[in-house]
């Protein structure tokens, strides 16, 4: 999708061509995203589909929302901006105005069309493209410094306080910062996106729909989950990162003591945590390791190691962190028994949406007929996303 597309869609609802197109594109993550508040840093990649944002200025104060991907218009006010229910996805670009409201950017009324070609709420970051979007949009139209709006907070806010969404940090710093295509590393709070590399030259990865759209966050369970992670993160999961080698050789870690010692102290800490956090931490301190893991193999291009990681991640979210289902557990399975298949894994918050596969290209076909199967006994029919470069989060002005 091009922005001339939503250039066009924006001049004819409004009857003036908009003054900023800005794009975000949308995220998938490999491994940590479940965890990240836990210090887990993710192993990402920002999609070569995204979201764009055409606005222009009004003389008013009103703030007029179109989104031709579902022929729906809303209306709101700058005077009286706040979530509505019967708003739904126009909520999302309201929470980042009033972001930036907030911040002591004044405005008058705007015009806004919003379209993409990221799947919708399906767990591949759409409404945090959106609100990175909608955020080098405002800065471009307000004439402000790139960064002056700051699109990681301002999706938080909209996601968690207009839409009611359980926001990541991760998503909203790939899509703002990475190069869709090769790998990034994102660490919670840090704001930088770190570089790995292209998917192994081997190999292409394929994002499956089961068509089971991922279940809505429980608002009541925001807190608990928080605390969860962030009670793993003081069991130091770093520390718990060693390799065989290391430990058959009885080396020390940094801190001066016996790896095997080290690892014996986690586990007597863990035994004495209730089920679900102790299950959590477990999954903590391998996605630590994990990740570490799959950077090396991105680096080396070894796409049968970075498989094989991708895969014990699903089995541990599944297992630990029971976030996933029948359909995408049939699928990973499924799809891992054919030759060529390197590894799969659910991707975005789970209880549904999509399967990033990392595959040979050889293998395609026999994928394609395991999905056949797959609506057979599922009822649903699905495709695939082939993850590939694309543009970077931009904006244009497009007309003085």
């Amino acid at each position: 999708m091009a922005d001339s597309d939503v250039r066009m869609l924006h001049s004819a609802e409004y009857n003036t061509p908009p003054k900023v197109v800005a794009f975000a594109p949308g995220v998938v993550h490999l491994l940590g995203e479940h965890v990240e508040r836990a210090g887990v840093p993710t192993l990402s990649l920002a999609l070569n589909r995204g979201v764009h944002v055409a606005v222009s200025p009004r003389r008013d104060l009103s703030l007029r929302f179109y989104a031709p991907d579902f022929g729906e218009r809303k209306r709101t006010g700058v005077a009286s901006i706040k979530p509505r229910r019967e708003d739904r996805w126009a909520n999302v670009p309201k929470g980042v105005i009033a972001y930036a409201l907030s911040r002591g950017h004044r405005m008058k009324g705007l015009d806004i069309t919003i379209m993409g070609d990221v799947p919708i709420s399906r767990g591949l970051a759409s409404s945090t493209a959106v609100c990175v979007a909608m955020a080098l949009a405002l800065e471009c139209l307000l004439d402000l410094p790139r960064g002056s709006i700051d699109a990681v907070r301002a999706a938080e806010h909209a996601e968690r306080e207009y839409a009611g969404m359980r926001p990541s940090e991760a998503d909203a710093a790939v899509s703002s910062l990475a190069d869709p295509g090769p790998v990034v590393i994102y660490r919670h709070g840090s704001r930088r996106i770190e570089p790995v590399g292209p998917i192994p030259s081997s190999a292409v990865l394929l994002l499956i729909d089961s068509q089971v759209p991922p279940e809505p966050d429980d608002e009541k369970d925001f807190g608990a989950r928080d605390s969860v992670l962030l009670g793993c993160a003081d069991v130091d999961p770093d520390r718990a990162v060693s390799s065989p080698n290391n430990e058959a050789n009885g080396q020390e870690n940094a801190g001066g003591g016996n790896v095997r010692d080290v690892q014996n102290d986690l586990n007597d800490r863990l035994e004495q945590l209730p089920p679900r956090e102790r299950r959590t931490c477990l999954h903590v301190m391998n996605e630590v390791e994990r990740v570490e893991l799959a950077k090396d193999s991105v680096l080396k291009g070894d796409a049968n190691a970075l498989g094989r990681l991708i895969s014990r991640s699903h089995d541990n979210i599944g297992d630990l962190l029971e976030l996933s289902c029948p359909e995408l557990d049939w699928l990973a399975k499924h799809t891992c028994d054919i030759r060529g298949v390197y590894g799969s894994r659910l991707t975005g918050p789970g209880l549904g949406g999509y399967l990033a596969t990392l595959t040979s290209r050889d293998a395609t076909e026999a994928i394609r007929t395991r999905l056949n199967d797959y609506e057979r006994i599922f009822g649903f029919e699905t495709d695939w996303i082939e993850v590939d470069k694309g543009s970077p989060a931009q904006v244009h002005e497009t007309a003085k």
